[in-house]
């Protein structure tokens, strides 16, 4: 399974991190075999509704979503299609 972790400015951290700890852990428990996932955005750094920034691998700056078989969109301030870049 490839998941989509879409991060955006006024995401809601919180959101992002409980998810994300429930599916590393399917991983490590070898509960699902073969799930990976990437972090994208549509920018290289996002800031959350807090004010942490987080940084974003270059190659993962407005991929194609089709690829992936699950996409994550966390919570936040500003999640609309314009600011999500999706």
């Amino acid at each position: 399974m490839r998941m989509a972790y879409v991060l955006f400015d006024q995401m809601t951290t919180l959101d992002f991190a409980g998810f994300y700890e429930a599916v590393t852990w399917v991983g490590i428990l070898g509960a699902k075999e073969r799930v990976s996932w990437d972090f994208c955005s549509n920018k290289e750094q996002v800031t959350d509704d807090r004010g942490l920034s987080i940084n974003i691998q270059p190659q993962l700056v407005c991929p194609d979503l089709s690829g992936y078989d699950l996409i994550f969109i966390p919570g936040g301030q500003e999640g609309d299609h314009q600011s999500i870049g999706i």
